[in-house]
């Protein structure tokens, strides 16, 4: 049972954040932000997951 809540919750997590990218996404283009602006944010956010990425546990 507790392994089913840490991957429903784990799901959810991962949900959210792919739905905050897009979400961001569309808000900055709404506020007229450069192609280029819009691709930085994207970068800052994946470069973010990959190094939090390197302190998970093994």
């Amino acid at each position: 049972m507790q392994l089913a809540l840490v991957c429903v919750a784990s799901a959810a997590w991962a949900f959210s954040f792919g739905l905050g990218t897009q979400a961001v996404s569309h808000w900055l283009h709404h506020h007229d932000a450069s192609n280029t602006v819009i691709g930085l944010s994207h970068t800052v956010y994946y470069l973010g997951l990959a190094l939090t990425s390197l302190a998970a546990p093994k």
